[in-house]
């Protein structure tokens, strides 16, 4: 696979990504064992999410696996570990509808309905990182 450019993954050629959370990070005492746990995936697609992010959520990365507790922060990787963006939260996609499930009762009423969702990883895509480190170093920015 050649290497693409995270500001403009081809939908045809999706690249293999990790991240290395630090979730299963254990503190005993002063003493801190760092654990990460790695997940494998791929970016499933890039879009716009500014009402979050601002700025930095132009060309989010989608990710198909889930951020779990404390993965925020860590590193987006693609082969040749390359960093691709940061890992800042959680995206549900509600799956398919023959996935929800409905309970009812004797009398037809709804007692319960459950629908289940497909939780991805949201990342920042890296290029927006580079340029607010450009911006500070510069002085253009306070950090």
């Amino acid at each position: 696979m050649k290497a693409l450019d995270p500001g403009r993954i081809q939908l045809h050629e999706p690249p293999d990504t990790a991240a290395m959370p630090e979730g299963t990070t254990l503190t005993a005492g002063p003493r801190v064992e760092f654990n990460p746990a790695t997940r494998l995936g791929n970016v499933t697609r890039t879009f716009a999410h500014h009402d979050m992010f601002g700025r930095s959520g132009e060309t989010m990365l989608e990710l198909s696996f889930p951020a779990l507790k404390g993965a925020s922060g860590s590193p987006v990787m693609a082969p040749g570990h390359e960093v691709w963006g940061i890992v800042v939260a959680n995206h549900s996609v509600d799956l398919l509808p023959s996935q929800v499930e409905e309970i009812f009762d004797e009398s037809g009423k709804l007692e319960e309905r459950t629908t289940f969702t497909l939780p991805q990883a949201l990342a920042i895509n890296v290029m927006h990182i580079r340029a607010f480190v450009d911006e500070v170093a510069a002085g253009e920015t306070e950090p």
